[in-house]
């Protein structure tokens, strides 16, 4: 049930002996294959098995590695019916459970107690990094709980990252990435606004840009998001708007078990939220620079108008690409155009240029 991007499939290859692998929910048998017959043709002939259920996945390793998409696939995986802990015996006689997925400090709890329960071993493994750098292996892995898998396992945390570390008792490593994680989100939304609020003073985001990677606020992870978000190239995935408020919505529950206030952090989980509302979950993060440019203008007027005149606009939630073509709040139709001046109800809006460049 290794359930990663096909690229870090490709590098533990490499480095186990046998890979098993196994979806929950199951991936297209299609899909399955081609991962398989991929593996086969980098000179891992036989080293690559399939199993429909993760209970078949542990049944026949040593260690297996999960990887879903939230803490409740995450459960599933292990207190489902077909989860890992439901063998022949109801014992794992001292295999081991890696858990990737980004999850909180009770569920890693709850999964590791009953892994050890039956004999198991437990570790929560959570990654911090990009794409790129998951293909070419430079991930940081954070890990805690048994140290002894922690050891065992470092031929496959070798293929995957630069780097791996062993921060203790099981809960740590969880509570560290979902702290970085709420860096990043709230970093993110800042950069987002930023560029947004130039476009609306006529500064090219291309310029701001520039000047931005010429200072300390520079970093490799707001440069690639700020590339993405010039190039309005929101479908390449590093991480996507569904992930990140997910993490974040799990740091602000850690902060409500610490009475600890986040209100950057709160603020910014809206910011992702309102992202989703507008159909935007499966493209990269960056994309909420669409939903700061979709924030409805209003202008109060001289005079009194009847509340039921007013239309709020926002962009077509089907395209990432800057358009002239806006829907109104009723959904019943669009307004065509240039960009320029639209004229409503007798109010001036202003709709941005898509021009990049300082006029």
């Amino acid at each position: 049930m290794l359930r990663r991007k096909k690229s870090e499939h490709f590098r533990l290859i490499k480095s186990i002996v046998d890979l098993k692998v196994s979806d929950s929910p199951p991936r297209a048998p299609r899909k399955r294959q081609s991962i398989k017959e991929q593996a086969d043709a980098m000179g891992g002939v036989g080293k690559v098995e399939v199993y429909i259920a993760p209970c078949d996945v542990m049944k026949n390793s040593d260690i297996v590695f999960s990887c879903s998409l939230d803490p409740e696939c995450a459960k599933k995986n292990v207190f489902g019916n077909c989860g890992v802990t439901k063998q022949d015996n109801d014992t794992l006689d001292g295999k081991g459970y890696v858990e990737m997925t980004g999850i909180d400090a009770q569920t890693s709890s709850v999964i590791c107690e009953e892994i050890m329960s039956r004999g198991g071993r437990y570790l929560e493994a959570q990654i911090q990094g990009s794409r790129e750098e998951a293909e070419v292996g430079s991930l940081v892995i954070l890990t805690a709980g048994e140290k002894s898998l922690f050891v065992d396992c470092q031929s496959c945390f070798k293929a995957m990252g630069k780097t791996s570390l062993y921060l203790g008792e099981v809960g740590l490593a969880t509570k560290v990435y979902l702290i970085l994680q709420l860096m990043k989100g709230i970093a993110l939304v800042g950069l987002a606004e930023g560029l947004v609020l130039a476009d609306r003073c006529g500064i090219s985001a291309k310029d701001i840009v520039d000047i931005f990677n010429m200072t300390e606020l520079s970093c490799p992870y707001l440069q690639n998001k700020a590339n993405i978000i010039i190039n309005k190239d929101f479908k390449k995935v590093e991480q996507s708007i569904q992930n990140m408020q997910k993490d974040i919505k799990l740091a602000l529950g850690l902060s409500d078990e610490y009475m600890q206030p986040l209100m950057m952090a709160s603020a910014a989980n809206e910011v992702y939220k309102h992202s989703r509302k507008l159909g935007y979950d499966e493209h990269d993060c960056a994309c909420i620079y669409m939903k700061a440019r979709s924030n409805p203008v209003r202008v109060e007027p001289s005079s009194p108008v009847s509340s039921s005149a007013w239309k709020n606009f926002t962009p077509d939630p089907a395209s990432c690409v800057e358009t002239s073509r806006w829907r109104n709040s009723s959904g019943t139709g669009y307004s065509e155009g240039n960009p320029g001046f639209l004229f409503i109800f007798g109010v001036l809006l202003y709709c941005p240029a898509t021009s990049e460049r300082i006029n």
